[in-house]
């Protein structure tokens, strides 16, 4: 039974094929309602996505067989993509720099250095702007690590493949907020991300952003629907931005949003995602 292609192998590789030949062997199959090729199948592609640097990576090749396994026909298929095979989360995760997790939110985030920001970065300069005292320049934000898993998730932004590893990561999560720190960077970032909130269906996206140029000549109406992009406005206690549907604000008093009343947590409350709820007003922080 042959796992690799003709020509993958080195030494080693070819060690392993033959553990996996004694190891796979027709009786194992007993314990899959899958045929042989089935199986066979499975292994290939986990193996192809460690051979990527020809090292001999027997333990990660078993990490990723054992996880297409678990995955019926249907979700096996639709997940391989790029060169035939899968991509699976810690590839995902490489490619983009991961998400983030906000203990407040219902489900994770993906964020961007507050310095990136194109308009933000001016108006953080400006008193009485809300971006004057963002929090994404302060505390845990300004440590080594975090300024450097931010500034990967930047970089990563280029990436040919960035449109599908953020599907793998975030497909799975009912909620999902893109920039808890950050903002859009240009008009194929905006594209892209339209193109993975059509690919992750089930997902709520939300999007906050101070971006308006990049939405000035857009229809509303070709934002993908489980997609809400809120507008910001750039002042403390500014009344919210007319030329969209969706807003937010930030007030000093006549809050909506319930987080600083409940221990500066969402709960039950999804204003942010709902269509229906056309402004939020945070409260001053």
């Amino acid at each position: 039974m042959g796992f690799y292609k003709k020509g993958y192998m080195n030494n080693k590789e070819k060690q392993y094929q033959a553990a996996l030949d004694a190891t796979f062997n027709p009786a194992g199959y007993l314990i899959s309602n899958m045929t042989p090729a089935k199986i066979e199948a499975r292994i290939l592609t986990a193996v192809e996505i460690a051979i990527g640097d020809g090292g001999f990576r027997a333990k990660e090749i078993l990490e990723n067989w054992q996880q297409l396994m678990e995955m019926d026909d249907a979700k096996y298929k639709t997940q391989v993509k790029y060169y035939g095979r899968l991509m699976l989360k810690k590839e995902a995760k490489k490619i983009t720099g991961g998400l983030s997790s906000p203990s407040k939110m219902p489900g994770p985030a993906h964020n961007l250095p507050a310095a990136a920001c194109i308009t933000g970065a001016k108006l953080v300069k400006v008193p009485g702007s809300v971006c004057a005292g963002c929090y994404a320049l302060k505390g845990r934000y300004r440590f080594g690590n975090v300024q450097a898993a931010l500034n990967r998730r930047l970089q990563a932004l280029t990436d040919p493949r960035w449109v599908q590893a953020m599907v793998v990561l975030i497909k799975d999560h009912k909620f999902f907020r893109w920039h808890d720190s950050g903002d859009i960077q240009s008009p194929e970032h905006l594209k892209n991300i339209f193109e993975v909130c059509k690919q992750t269906p089930d997902t709520k996206h939300w999007l906050p952003t101070r971006e308006v140029k990049f939405l000035k000549l857009m229809d509303p109406d070709i934002v993908p629907t489980n997609l809400i992009i809120r507008i910001s406005s750039h002042m403390i206690d500014q009344g919210p931005v007319k030329a969209w549907p969706w807003t937010s604000t930030v007030v000093q008093a006549g809050k909506t949003c319930p987080a600083a009343d409940q221990g500066n947590s969402c709960q039950s409350c999804r204003n942010c995602w709902d269509r229906n709820v056309p402004n939020v007003a945070y409260g001053k922080h």
